[in-house]
């Protein structure tokens, strides 16, 4: 495990490597972390990647790497920008490792950086071909990626506007959602949410106070019969297993 400095403030680049008995295993730069560039945590991963910018801070020219804990040796893999004539200014956001017929693979979400905010369509999923980081397919969203994870050749993505899309992962093409033959959707609820996680602060969670003591719907999504929910998704009228680590 690596941990980096996410002090805005901060000049360090150098980032904290953990071995597997949680002890301190070295030091290895990194180069500089934002919250907003260069997040990149990669579900299933058998290695550690992360982005490593180029120039302006780090923010631009940014590189999908890979880095050796045994030799601390860092590899600069493929650009996380694919679209050479674009060549857009993109920010990094969760990611899944897999591999399937088609050989070892990053899917990863992100959004391409505008200054009037983020436009329809700038928001994105991705396919990388592992280690030459060509694109398979982009799934375009207008809003922002919050997390993604990949099962039976499904990747699953959540947004900001409370949507999960499930995704073929080797065509990109979203998967019908079906219940008896018909679309149906579920809406989720959670009771008894008191608190919520809003930010961490040079290295503190801060929390906001919810007023609201009646159940809140979080999410509406569309689940085939039988799907599994997981431990994050909590049914209505269901206790939140949340409420008590923030209270």
């Amino acid at each position: 495990m690596v941990l980096r400095d996410v002090d805005y403030a901060s000049t360090s680049e150098e980032s904290l490597l953990i071995s597997p008995e949680v002890q301190e295993a070295g030091r290895v730069e990194l180069g500089r972390f934002d919250l907003f560039n260069h997040p990149f945590a990669v579900r299933h991963s058998p290695e550690l990647f992360f982005l490593r910018g180029g120039g302006r801070g780090g923010a631009q020219g940014k590189q999908v790497a890979r880095l050796d804990p045994l030799t601390r040796t860092v590899t600069d893999l493929f650009p996380l920008e694919w679209d050479t004539a674009r060549k857009g200014h993109l920010f990094g956001g969760p990611a899944a490792y897999f591999r399937d017929a088609a050989g070892e693979a990053l899917v990863h979400g992100g959004a391409v950086h505008n200054g009037r905010g983020l436009l329809p369509g700038n928001a994105f999923v991705a396919r990388r071909a592992l280690p030459s980081g060509s694109v398979t397919w982009v799934f375009t969203a207008d809003h922002n990626v919050t997390s993604l994870d990949i099962s039976d050749g499904t990747v699953y993505a959540a947004f900001t506007s409370g949507t999960v899309v499930a995704l073929d992962a080797v065509a990109g093409a979203m998967r019908e959602a079906t219940c008896s033959g018909s679309a149906q959707a579920r809406r989720l609820h959670c009771r008894s949410l008191r608190r919520l996680p809003a930010a961490s602060f040079r290295g503190r969670r801060t929390a906001e106070s919810s007023t609201a003591q009646r159940p809140e719907r979080i999410a509406q999504i569309q689940l085939p019969s039988g799907t599994h929910l997981p431990d994050q998704i909590v049914p209505r009228n269901a206790p939140c297993p949340w409420s008590s680590g923030f209270a």
